[in-house]
């Protein structure tokens, strides 16, 4: 409602975040003057750019490709995002957030907590910080790993992910989970 006007809004992305994001790039649209019909229209066409919640649906999976960045804040948008998914299991690889200096500890804690929050059967955290997250899953029941290395991780991928997960991909982009994924996806029956 702007105005005393409605519009139905069909927005093509997961998560309640992703409607807050389109409520203030409606607002500011159209406050800089432009149809306000045309700017609830155009909300429709949203697309993800590059790694970002990008949905993948592959030999039976389903993989929530969020590779571009990561913060407390965007994991725990994410890790909703999993939970609402239908799938019947959830695995979550999540690694490393930079960056985040002094509050880094506590971010991936809170992670780990977040994991366990969102149902998460299985979890596995790449990178030197994210044992961390893995402690705190661990604590609260979560069937939880902590790699150091790429080789790793494609292993406990393999050994724990099934057809009809669905897989949630998310950490900071340095940390390669792009490049861990395609080599993952070569393993997979093609069709």
């Amino acid at each position: 409602v702007d105005g005393g006007e409605r519009f139905a809004v069909r927005i093509p992305a997961m998560g309640r975040h992703n409607v807050y994001n389109a409520l203030a790039a409606y607002a500011a649209a159209s406050r800089l003057g432009l149809d306000k019909a045309q700017c609830a229209a155009a909300l429709s066409n949203y697309e993800a750019t590059g790694m970002r919640q990008h949905v993948v649906k592959k030999a039976g999976l389903t993989v929530v490709e969020d590779c571009y960045n990561a913060s407390p804040d965007s994991m725990k948008a994410a890790l909703s995002v999993l939970k609402a998914l239908p799938n019947a299991r959830k695995i979550a690889l999540l690694g490393d957030m930079l960056e985040l200096g002094g509050a880094s500890e506590e971010g991936h804690r809170h992670t780990g907590e977040w994991v366990a929050d969102a149902g998460v059967d299985a979890l596995i955290a790449y990178g030197p910080r994210s044992a961390a997250m893995a402690e705190a899953a661990k604590a609260r029941g979560v069937a939880a790993v902590h790699c150091q290395t790429a080789e790793e991780v494609l292993q406990y991928v393999r050994q724990f992910v099934r057809p009809g997960d669905a897989v949630l991909v998310k950490a900071s982009h340095s940390m390669g989970l792009e490049q861990l994924l395609q080599e993952y996806y070569k393993e997979l029956p093609q069709g």
